[in-house]
């Protein structure tokens, strides 16, 4: 059993960005910040259902799913807004940044019981895996 000086002597001998996370957003990462909305025509180009194209038919059906969320994305919080079916809804939360690199941003949420996300940049979008698929979101203008 680990005792408590161990402990102690062990986190004083950690570099100091090993113990917190960095408070303010990373320049690197400043790309994320604003309004985005689902993209339904990315989102539908390669789409896949277990492995295949769906017909014609059933990708009108599958596309009626996508295109119902939005994203607002401060220095400090992720906040979803949904609309189906006549309601909406709105869910927020505090997040830190995970890791980053010139192409994508991981987002953990130390509050919430969700699981973090990473978010792909492509062009003036960013795309989250969403199961074997992505789900693209363009900036609002």
């Amino acid at each position: 059993m680990l005792h408590r000086r161990t402990l102690v002597a062990s986190l004083a001998t950690l570099p100091l960005s090993a113990l917190a996370r960095p408070r303010k957003l990373p320049a690197e990462c400043r790309w994320i910040i604003g309004n985005w909305h689902s993209d339904v025509e990315q989102t539908m180009a390669n789409f896949t259902f277990q492995g295949q194209r769906p017909t014609p038919e059933m990708q009108a059906r599958i596309a009626q799913m996508f295109g119902k969320l939005s994203h607002t994305i401060t220095p400090t919080h992720f906040t979803v807004d949904e609309t189906f079916d006549g309601r909406s809804t709105r869910r927020s939360w505090a997040y830190e940044v995970d890791s980053f690199s010139a192409s994508s941003v991981s987002l953990v949420f130390p509050s919430a019981e969700i699981p973090g996300i990473t978010l792909f940049r492509k062009d003036d979008s960013y795309f989250i895996r969403t199961g074997s698929n992505f789900e693209y979101f363009k900036k609002s203008k």
